[in-house]
C-alpha cells in the first residue's frame, strides 16, 4: 500500500514524505500555535497559525538537512543513497548496500545528529541576536514572529538530534548501538536484533509515559497535558513499529 504523500528531488536524491508525517505535522502546528498564542496573546489567531505552519515546514526542512548529511557521509565512505524517506521519527536514507563494517555504521549513525546539533546552535545564536534590548519577563513577548520562530526552531533541532541518539533502531542512536554490538559480537544479525529489541522497549516506555502525561500525571521532563501526552505516545508507537520492522527484516 502506498504510504507516500509527496516525493521530490533535492541534489539529485529522491525524497519521499511518509503519511505519518502528516499527523506529526498537525500535532506540531497545534502545539506550536498554543505556545505562540500564550507568548503573544495580542497576536491575531491567524498570525499564530501561520507562524506555527512555518515552524512545521522549517522542521521538515531541518529533517531533510539531517538526511542529506547522512547521504554526504555515505558518499564519503564509498556508499550511495538511492532515496530518502521522511517520517515522524525523522528520515531513512536507503543505501545501495549495507555498511561493511562497524566503523562505517558508527560514522553514519553520528552524521545526522551532529548536523542537527550544529544547526540548532546556529539558529539559537541568530535568534539571540534578534532579542530586543529589554529587561524583565517581556523580552520574549517582544519578539516578532520570525524571531520567536527561530528561538523555537534552534532548541527543537537540538532536541530532535538528542532524541535520534536514543539507542533504539531505527533511530540514529540505534545504528550507533548496532555498530557497538557488531564490534563486540562480530555478527551484524545479532547486533541488529539487539538494537531492534532496545528500540521496541524504548517505544513501549514512551507510549506508557505519553498516556500518563495525557491523563495529567507529571512525568519529568515531559510535564503533563493532553497535547504533550498524545505527541509522546504517538512518537513511542511509531518508534516501536519501526523497531519491530527492523527486528523481522
Amino acid at each position: 500500500m502506498e504510504r507516500s504523500l509527496r516525493s521530490a528531488r533535492v541534489l539529485g536524491l529522491s525524497i519521499e514524505i511518509d503519511r505519518s508525517w502528516a499527523l506529526g505535522g498537525l500535532l506540531v502546528v497545534l502545539n506550536l500555535g498554543a505556545v505562540f498564542r500564550a507568548a503573544h496573546p495580542e497576536w491575531p489567531a491567524g498570525v499564530a497559525v501561520v507562524t506555527a505552519l512555518a515552524g512545521a515546514v522549517l522542521l521538515l526542512g531541518s529533517t531533510v538537512a539531517h538526511e542529506l548529511a547522512h547521504a554526504l557521509a555515505a558518499s564519503i565512505l564509498g556508499l550511495r543513497v538511492h532515496h530518502i524517506r521522511l517520517s515522524l521519527l525523522g528520515g531513512i536514507s536507503n543505501l545501495e548496500r549495507a555498511p561493511c563494517s562497524p566503523r562505517t555504521e558508527l560514522l553514519l549513525g553520528f552524521a545526522g545528529p551532529l548536523t542537527g546539533v550544529g544547526m540548532g546552535l546556529l539558529l539559537v545564536l541568530v535568534a539571540s541576536a534578534m532579542l530586543p534590548a529589554s529587561d524583565g519577563d517581556d523580552v520574549f513577548a517582544a519578539l516578532s514572529p520570525p524571531g520567536l520562530l527561530l528561538l523555537w526552531l534552534g532548541p527543537a533541532n537540538v532536541l530532535v538530534a538528542l532524541f535520534n541518539l536514543l539507542p533504539a533502531l531505527p533511530l540514529d542512536g540505534g545504528r550507533v548501538l548496532r555498530a557497538l554490538l557488531w564490534w563486540l559480537t562480530g555478527d551484524v544479525a545479532t547486533a541488529t536484533r539487539g538494537a531492534s529489541i532496545a528500540g521496541l522497549a524504548i517505544g513501549v516506555v514512551l507510549v506508557a509515559a505519553g498516556i500518563a502525561v495525557a491523563v495529567g500525571v507529571d512525568v519529568p521532563p515531559f510535564g503533563r497535558g493532553l497535547g504533550a501526552g498524545l505527541w509522546l505516545a504517538f512518537l513511542g508507537a511509531h518508534l516501536a513499529s519501526g523497531a519491530r520492522r527492523s527486528l523481522v527484516t
